[in-house]
């Protein structure tokens, strides 16, 4: 987001948005990530995402007002500039409240930018323009979080594996 850049540290990001700050988390999540909420005014949100104190997922929230087209038309028309008008659209995806989302996805081999909304086929009287989302990741660095967990999980079963051996051979 803007001159914040993929691995950079907590301090450096902060330092660089040099913006009010909602909240921050200084331990890590089950994820494994810290988050920074930073405040863009106008209803505007920033939310950073910290994998080993690198910098590599963004959630921007643009604070548009329900039945905004012009400022959803506006956010879809800068994606297209910035990424191209080449995008894959994922279909049957939900929210956590099982609400049909319109999801639409760019990556450029650094960055997986989505953008997404809850779906306005399912509203009859408002378009859900304050619900619109967009999503930044780091595809190296979430790929190194990845292959980290996948490293964690399999020791953590090697150790539960050896627990276990260790009760069944002590029994014989």
């Amino acid at each position: 987001y803007k001159d914040a850049k993929w691995g950079m540290t907590k301090a450096q990001v902060k330092s660089i948005l040099a913006v009010s700050i909602i909240s921050q988390s200084t331990e890590p999540n089950d994820d494994g990530d810290t988050s920074i909420i930073f405040d863009l005014g106008n209803g505007k949100k920033l939310s950073a995402f910290f994998y080993n104190n690198k910098f590599y997922d963004a959630e921007f929230e643009p604070g548009l007002g329900d039945d905004d087209h012009n400022g959803v038309d506006a956010i879809i028309e800068g994606l297209y500039k910035k990424y191209g008008k080449k995008f894959k659209s994922v279909p049957n995806m939900v929210n956590v409240l099982h609400i049909p989302l319109r999801v639409a996805v760019w990556d450029d081999g650094v960055t997986k930018i989505t953008l997404q909304m809850q779906d306005p086929a399912v509203y009859n009287n408002t378009y859900p323009s304050s619900t619109l989302i967009i999503l930044y990741k780091s595809d190296k660095i979430e790929e190194e979080k990845k292959i980290s967990q996948r490293h964690q999980e399999n020791e953590n079963n090697e150790k539960e594996k050896k627990k276990t051996l260790k009760r069944v051979q002590d029994d014989l």
